[in-house]
């Protein structure tokens, strides 16, 4: 109820540290439970003789495209952007193996790419918040897959004006937010626009805290990582290393085998 305590509780390194063992553990409870009763669903359907996709066992994807859910992130992103700032930057994807496929769960990895885009489209609308959409300066986004290092490393790049060094650590707080406390998202309190029509069911572009500490969790759940770097007064790039799967790793388990055993 402090305000000034505030700051002492998110910079508070124990504090932290324990939200970071919490999540990780509900993270693995989520997914042991996910995984099961998709499973379950999924031999359901193949009594029912209903279709199956092979390449899918429970919440694990064997083919999973990282292009795909990279757009399907981008625009949910962008509908969340047009509707707070009412434009968006675009988004340019370069990827060299376009036939890219590792095996991952798509959820966790649409998680990442959302709260990473939404951060970039926020840095851009408000750095240059006088400029048209067609003025924005584009997020470059980079996928590249190393067979040496067995990682696929996705690079979203933005101009949005950068973190200031005093910042940059403090990203990785809980609850921690560059909005302004006033403009910060409530959880219990409702709002309402000057129509006095509820604006509960719009999601907000920022100001819980949350996304990066978790999208770095999510990321080192299956041994990869999430690192930031940025340039105060310019931009910032984000790193996103996944493990790199081999074939041989991915296909001594398929869909069709757990089902059928």
């Amino acid at each position: 109820d402090n305000p000034a305590q505030a700051p002492l509780i998110q910079e508070c390194l124990f504090l932290n540290g324990f939200l970071d063992r919490f999540n990780a553990a509900r993270l693995g409870t989520r997914l042991l439970t996910g995984q099961y009763i998709t499973c379950k669903e999924q031999q359901e359907r193949a009594r029912n003789g209903k279709p199956l996709r092979s390449n899918i066992l429970g919440l694990i994807d064997f083919e999973c495209n990282p292009k795909v859910i990279l757009e399907n992130a981008i625009d949910d992103a962008t509908r969340l952007s047009e509707a707070t700032y009412g434009k968006c930057p675009d988004v340019n994807i370069k990827i060299k193996d376009k036939d890219m496929r590792f095996a991952y769960v798509p959820s966790d990895l649409h998680y990442i790419f959302f709260e990473l885009m939404k951060n970039s489209m926020r840095a851009v609308c408000e750095h240059l918040e006088h400029a048209t959409a067609d003025e924005l300066p584009a997020i470059e986004c980079v996928v590249v897959a190393s067979r040496q290092s067995d990682d696929v490393t996705i690079k979203i790049s933005d101009q949005g004006g950068g973190i200031s060094r005093e910042n940059m650590q403090k990203i990785w707080y809980y609850s921690f937010s560059t909005i302004v406390p006033e403009a910060r998202p409530s959880v219990t309190k409702s709002t309402t626009d000057v129509s006095g029509s509820s604006r509960d069911n719009k999601a907000p572009m920022a100001g819980f805290g949350y996304g990066l500490p978790l999208s770095r969790l999510y990321s080192r759940y299956f041994g990869g990582d999430l690192e930031v770097i940025s340039m105060d007064g310019f931009g910032t790039d984000a790193f996103v290393y996944l493990n790199w799967l081999k074939p041989d790793d991915t296909r001594k388990l398929t869909a069709k085998d757990a089902l059928d055993s």
